[in-house]
């Protein structure tokens, strides 16, 4: 199966994650590129799974933008946690620090699956991300739920 061709694999390849070779939209109908699913969701590519196979060799990493709570219950294996929003109170709001915890991890031209709960808030800070120069942005459909009932595997 073949990955998106990342623009560099240097020293984090380890926790990389292997795309499958299309995406496919809710309807089922394929993808026939990466361009394609960037006209998708906003310029963003959206990541509907149906095979999630890992590769200790691919360059893709997983951003979970969840509270650090959700994050400690269970999360994809690799993951990074740097959460989009806070919940104050009973307010939410936007984590004032989300672009310099982000670059403390990653590379603007890293490529990144950003996922959360249930896509809401990946979505948000998907189409956040290429504002700041992250390029590399792919949105992950149905966040961390469409993984674990993918029977995904989970830390």
């Amino acid at each position: 199966m073949s990955r998106l061709t990342p623009r560099h694999c240097t020293g984090r390849e380890k926790n990389g994650i292997e795309l499958p070779r299309v995406y496919e939209s809710p309807k089922g109908t394929a993808l026939k590129s990466n361009a394609e699913a960037a006209a998708m969701a906003y310029g963003v590519p959206l990541l509907y799974l149906s095979v999630w196979p890992m590769n200790s060799s691919a360059c893709h990493r997983y951003l979970d933008v969840r509270t650090p709570e959700e994050f400690r219950a269970r999360h994809a294996p690799g993951a990074v946690n740097v959460p989009y929003i806070y919940q104050v109170g009973s307010d939410w709001r936007k984590n004032s620090r989300f672009l310099e915890e982000v670059s403390a991890h990653f590379r603007k031209d890293d490529e990144i699956i950003v996922g959360c709960q249930s896509g809401l808030r990946s979505e948000m800070a998907a189409k956040y991300l290429p504002s700041a120069g992250f390029y590399g942005v792919i949105d992950m459909a149905g966040g961390y739920s469409a993984w674990t009932r993918s029977g995904l595997p989970t830390d």
